[in-house]
């Protein structure tokens, strides 16, 4: 088993797909605290896990209520969703 190695240029460790699952526990602690893992597949990066941070999602509220971009489309019947649901399952 290939043991993860260190890059301590830019401040990163490198994880096999094989060493990253037999030692998940320790490479999220080390994410936790800053660094950065590079998962390698055949010696070819596949994969950055990184920090997580609030800042990286984007929340925002709705900009105002939904309006349908086309209107033209009014003459489609309704469409019971949930009947055709049921239908496609049968009695499951």
């Amino acid at each position: 088993m290939t043991e993860p190695t260190r890059d301590l240029i830019l401040d990163r460790m490198t994880s096999t797909v094989s060493s990253l699952k037999a030692h998940l526990s320790e490479n999220l602690r080390r994410v936790a605290g800053g660094e950065t893992v590079v998962v390698t597949d055949r010696r070819k990066p596949i994969a950055r896990i990184i920090p997580y941070a609030v800042d990286d999602l984007v929340e925002s509220a709705p900009s105002g209520p939904f309006h349908p971009v086309r209107t033209d489309l009014t003459g489609f019947p309704k469409i019971d969703t949930w009947a055709l649901l049921v239908a496609e399952r049968g009695n499951h």
